[in-house]
């Protein structure tokens, strides 16, 4: 799977929980924890029901646990409300004036202050290439599955997710600015690989970030 995700752009992973030589929520951690793929849609299948690993999926950042035996008719829905989910978040992301995606309108009291808070990291770290959920865990004083969750409850999506489209939003705003190179852009909103930037922007605007410039002058 590890070399799978290396070599081609996966859109989304269905992962049973057991495995000879690691486990399901061993390689969620381990996409959550990679940069490069961090952003994709992660499903677990298992028999197991108890609330510690319910707890376990959500901590490791699955998107969904699904229960054993289930209908292909289930995880079709599943797949297509995940599929449809993050085409809703691209295009609402990519109309937003601003920096930073302006998802803490959608909360309410606590979780909109914790919203704010979150896009005031971001913003202040947007260069900076260690900005990962652990950095916004440590600034907030949560636990990574009390973050997730509580993200998750307050804007439809994943922390991993609101970094990385942060990221995109503002190298987007850079370039109709066309005031530096597209490789410097790349170093400016944190990637480490101008190429892999490239592939993370054309998903996510369907422009190559050259095109979407001559585009938007």
């Amino acid at each position: 799977a590890k070399e799978l995700l290396k070599e081609y752009n996966i859109s989304l992973i269905i992962s049973d929980w057991m495995m000879p030589g690691t486990d399901g929520a061993a390689l969620c951690r381990y996409v959550r924890e990679t940069r490069e793929i961090c952003h994709i849609p992660f499903i677990l299948l298992t028999a197991k029901a108890d609330n510690d690993s319910v707890l376990e999926s959500l901590d490791c950042g699955a998107d969904a646990h699904v229960k054993k035996p289930f209908s292909p008719e289930h995880l079709h829905a599943l797949v297509s409300h995940l599929s449809k989910m993050r085409s809703m978040l691209a295009r609402k992301y990519s109309a937003v004036p601003g920096l930073i995606p302006e998802i803490e309108e959608q909360a309410q009291g606590t979780e909109k202050d914790l919203m704010t808070r979150v896009n005031e990291i971001i913003i202040a770290n947007i260069a900076n290439t260690e900005l990962s959920v652990e950095m916004l865990c440590r600034e907030l004083c949560m636990s990574r599955s009390a973050l997730f969750t509580k993200v998750k409850n307050a804007s439809g999506t994943t922390p991993n997710n609101i970094i990385m489209d942060s990221r995109l939003k503002a190298a987007a705003q850079l370039l109709v600015a066309d005031k530096y190179s597209i490789s410097e852009i790349s170093y400016m909103v944190g990637f480490n690989s101008p190429s892999y930037f490239s592939k993370c922007f054309q998903r996510q605007y369907g422009l190559t970030p050259h095109d979407w410039q001559e585009k938007n002058k």
